[in-house]
């Protein structure tokens, strides 16, 4: 892994290198590249420490960021390289006093640096005429070198990795190098920092995914709520249908046996036409207030038909046995006169 690590460097060295060489060779202007900054002559104020914090967030993880870093860090210092002596040395002696008193260079770029120099460069002008713009590019350098420290380490405590360190050089010149070592609490606290903004990541998909549930949800007990609503209102008035109707049909009951009677106590054998024996009991046993029998015939009856008993209780013991019960038999006629004659003359029964 680190010889691979160590190769891939050692190829965008050289790529940087040429890069810095055509810049170099041009006596006006600044090469135009999108995968750099876009230098401008004059160095404009755009050029600020916040923009290089952003794209650190943003390629921290990946897996070219320290070289992409470094050729950052490698333009930077080109930049300050072109500017007058004179100005060059006014801007490390306010650096100096900058670092000793405002700004502590090796905290993280989440630290008080990034505050300090978004302050600084809010007042800068022209590199012409301010030298606030090149002091923020000095810290823009050192807080890059910082960076590329913790991006040029491998995953083990206390393990000792060799970085780069471009700060002094010029184009051109070769690298220096030397070993830089990591505690144990540095490489922990980084691990903590990446372990808490993937858990804010996931904390932050999870909490939306949620919300995007809880929405859907509340939607739909809405839309269900308002067809209970509907079935609730359906159901009553259903309710009120079917006691109406049942009502109604009582009533046509109850007038269908205006014209049903029903005979008590007279029993039938087996395969006997009961239309016959009732018409014949009725002329033996009924009579009118003079004591005549009444003319009624099998033909006045529609129907005729004995009812069916219903189950009795099982016998209790020690009880004597009940009587043979004697189905009841109801009766029919096609004229309600008649049936009312019959009811009328049922008092001769006793």
């Amino acid at each position: 892994m680190y010889e691979r690590e160590k190769y891939h460097a050692s190829m965008w060295r050289q790529k940087v290198a040429r890069d810095l060489e055509e810049v170099e060779m041009k006596s006006h202007g600044w090469k135009k590249d999108p995968s750099y900054f876009i230098f401008k002559e004059g160095l404009k104020r755009d050029m600020l420490l916040r923009d290089l914090i952003i794209e650190w967030r943003r390629w921290r993880n990946h897996y070219f960021a320290k070289k992409y870093m470094l050729a950052k860090i490698r333009l930077l210092e080109f930049s300050l390289n072109q500017v007058k002596p004179s100005i060059a040395r006014t801007v490390e002696e306010e650096v100096n006093h900058l670092g000793s008193e405002d700004v502590n260079v090796d905290q993280d770029a989440n630290s008080g640096s990034e505050n300090s120099i978004r302050v600084i460069c809010k007042r800068t002008a022209d590199v012409e005429t301010n030298s606030a713009l090149l002091r923020s590019m000095m810290i823009q350098l050192m807080t890059n070198l910082r960076l590329m420290e913790r991006l040029l380490r491998e995953q083990h405590h206390g393990v000792r990795v060799e970085m780069i360190a471009v700060a002094g050089t010029r184009c051109g010149s070769k690298d220096s190098r030397e070993m830089v070592g990591f505690s144990k609490e540095e490489i922990d606290t980084l691990v903590q920092d990446t372990v808490d903004a993937a858990i804010r990541n996931t904390t932050t998909l999870f909490n939306q995914k949620l919300r995007d549930l809880q929405e859907r949800h509340d939607k739909e007990m809405e839309e269900l709520r308002g067809q209970l609503t509907e079935e609730k209102e359906e159901v009553i008035k259903l309710r009120a249908q079917i006691r109406e109707t049942t009502l109604a049909a009582n009533e046509l009951e109850q007038y269908s046996r205006r014209s049903h009677i029903r005979i008590h106590g007279l029993s039938l054998t087996a395969g006997t036409d009961c239309k016959g024996a009732v018409a014949a009991f009725i002329r033996q046993r009924v009579k009118d207030r003079q004591g005549r029998s009444l003319e009624v015939n099998a033909d006045d009856f529609d129907a005729a038909h004995p009812l069916p008993l219903r189950r009795a209780n099982p016998p209790v013991e020690h009880q004597a046995a009940p009587k043979e019960r004697i189905p009841a038999i109801i009766v029919r006629f096609f004229s309600r006169d008649k049936r009312d004659l019959v009811l009328s003359c049922r008092r001769s029964l006793k």
